[in-house]
């Protein structure tokens, strides 16, 4: 980006330059925070003075994209739940420097990438930005394999509308409340009639109140409405803990015909051969 001629003139003596960071997660959540004793107002977007420590930038030539770090203390709305249970990661993110005490001298350096690795420690956390070049590290295509490669059920590429019902009639995203707990990875929740067994295996289950609020996690599996979790929960569960539970796909051609009438849009391809049968000689 061209810096103006005020800033250039500005930098040959002793300058102090402060970081704004602008972090819009995948739901459209917005986070705008300066490393600065106080709020500052930059092209019309409001920064908030925020305990936290960037590194220096590392620039490459050639597509190796740029990275830094920023660490920075653990409170809401980048706290430890929000880390823990992905809230930012991926999150988009525009990385300026610009000089506090004049900001009409305009950014002296601009970056836009996401967030990659994230490290949380008990009272701190560590984001790694990695520059829009690392797009072009990772493959592009579809795999091809037996079972659907769709990461999640009803997304983009799925297209199941979570707010209905399967084909047997039940509720693909039901609100449940906790009213029993044998451990944090095992509970029971009241959402009327029982759901079959294995109907939630797979699934996922989003927090709406209590210790893990925001925080969402993956389904083992389900006997009637006794729920059991992949890994245990970050914090502890409680009785009237409120969840959203979205019912599971083991990514199966006949769950995805019989279970969510979506097979025309399945994306796995059971009926290829093997590598066997490809490199088989005749007899």
């Amino acid at each position: 980006m061209p810096v103006s001629a005020d800033m250039k003139e500005y930098l040959k003596g002793t300058a102090v330059i402060c970081s704004l960071v602008k972090v819009v997660a995948k739901d459209g959540t917005t986070l705008a925070i300066c490393n600065h004793t106080r709020n500052l107002t930059f092209e019309s977007v409001n920064y908030l003075a925020w305990p936290m420590q960037p590194t220096q930038f590392q620039q490459t030539q050639g597509l190796t994209p740029d990275n830094a770090e920023m660490s920075s203390v653990l409170a809401d709305p980048f706290s430890d739940v929000k880390l823990r249970g992905r809230k930012w990661s991926g999150a988009r993110v525009t990385y300026q420097l610009v000089n506090p005490i004049d900001l009409s001298l305009g950014a002296m350096m601009k970056k836009v990438g996401f967030i990659g690795d994230l490290t949380v420690r008990r009272f701190d956390a560590t984001s790694q930005f990695r520059s829009l070049g690392q797009k072009l590290a990772q493959a592009i295509g579809e795999m091809v394999m037996e079972d659907c490669i769709v990461v999640e059920l009803g997304d983009e590429m799925c297209g199941v509308d979570l707010n209905a019902d399967t084909e047997d009639g039940w509720p693909i995203t039901t609100t449940a409340t906790v009213t029993s707990v044998a451990n944090q990875q095992q509970f029971t929740v009241n959402i009327g009639t029982p759901r079959p067994d294995g109907f939630y295996d797979r699934g996922s289950a989003i927090w709406t109140s209590g210790n893990n609020d925001d925080i969402e996690m993956h389904i083992l599996k389900n006997v009637g409405n006794q729920i059991t979790l992949f890994v245990p929960a970050y914090f502890v569960i409680q009785a009237g803990d409120n969840i959203t539970l979205i019912a599971g796909c083991d990514r199966k051609r006949a769950t995805c015909r019989d279970k969510f009438a979506n097979v025309r849009r399945f994306r796995g391809y059971p009926d290829l051969p093997g590598r066997n049968k490809l490199l088989k000689f005749p007899d």
